[in-house]
């Protein structure tokens, strides 16, 4: 099934269901050595799913309960960043390579590639080799599995404290990324972002004519932010690439250049986006969906057997 509560599902039947469907996903990705760079992209995508979901619904299981998921998942995450990192690198180089003209600049991105190439060679290895990171991630995600299969909800459908708070903290984020500008701010409110894109994803059933449209406008401006990220870890990497010519210091300044401009371009795309989805109160956001999450026909049928 979707990462998605379905029409037939009450809230906490839903989210535990999700979080075991996620937990199966990271596994049977691990597991599937044929496109390592795939599986441990859709790894992580499903981490950061799970943890979004636990952010959700933090309130209403123990404060011990969230913390040590949230603190495992979070491990997991950061054992396979690197290799998605590098991945995300040198893809964003190809593209760059690919759309640049000048000849001294194609060769010079050329070298800055080769070395990327061959630390995610290395990354790799560490990974799948003996020194056991994936089966340390493999017996982690195993483990929060089987205890989540027993997760209870304190309250039956409550999810209100949680988006708000998400909603709150991405706006409280937004702010401050755009207030100091620095790489690694931008960087925690794409984090803040994709919570709130995943957490309206999965209540899209609570008003599915609103909710897509919604998820749509903050799946974008995650990409647009996703973006942005990576070419300010490329220019960090222009920076310490130690050049052997003059021809090699011009061409990459060039390159710093064109990343600054088109990263001033996704910030105001960021900007226009992001000024639609924030625009109401945090708590009025909260109180919208819940209203219509109890308007939902398995709600309305809960209600009338009690």
């Amino acid at each position: 099934m979707s990462f998605q509560i379905s029409q037939g599902e009450s809230f906490s039947d839903g989210v535990r269901r999700i979080l075991l469907e996620e937990s199966d996903n990271i596994l049977t990705r691990l597991a599937d050595t044929s496109d390592p760079d795939v599986s441990i992209h859709e790894s992580r995508k499903s981490i950061k799913r799970m943890r979004a979901t636990l952010r959700l619904i933090s309130d209403e299981i123990p404060g011990s309960t969230f913390n040590r998921e949230n603190k495992a998942l979070r491990n997991c995450g950061r054992r396979l960043s690197e290799i998605r990192d590098l991945k995300a690198m040198f893809d964003t180089l190809t593209q760059i390579q690919a759309e640049q003209k000048d000849k001294q600049v194609i060769k010079t991105l050329g070298l800055v590639r080769e070395d990327v190439a061959t630390r995610l060679a290395q990354s790799r290895e560490s990974l799948y080799g003996p020194e056991g990171l994936l089966a340390l991630v493999q017996t982690e995600v195993q483990a929060v599995r089987e205890r989540l299969e027993t997760l209870k909800l304190k309250r039956k459908n409550a999810f209100d404290k949680g988006i708000e708070r998400t909603f709150r903290l991405g706006k409280k984020a937004m702010s401050k990324a755009f207030r100091e500008s620095e790489t690694h701010q931008m960087h925690q409110w794409r984090k803040r972002v994709k919570d709130l894109w995943y957490q309206t994803t999965l209540l899209t059933d609570a008003w599915p004519a609103i909710m897509s449209v919604y998820t749509q406008e903050l799946r974008q401006l995650s990409e647009s932010l996703g973006t942005d990220h990576d070419l300010a870890v490329l220019q960090e990497r222009l920076d310490q690439f130690e050049v052997s010519s003059p021809a090699q210091g011009t061409a990459r300044e060039k390159l710093k250049t064109w990343i600054e401009s088109r990263r001033t371009d996704l910030h105001q795309q960021a900007l226009d986006v992001a000024a639609r989805i924030y625009l109401g109160n945090p708590s009025l956001f909260a109180k919208d969906i819940r209203k219509r999450w109890k308007l939902r026909p398995v709600q309305l049928a809960e209600v009338a057997a009690a």
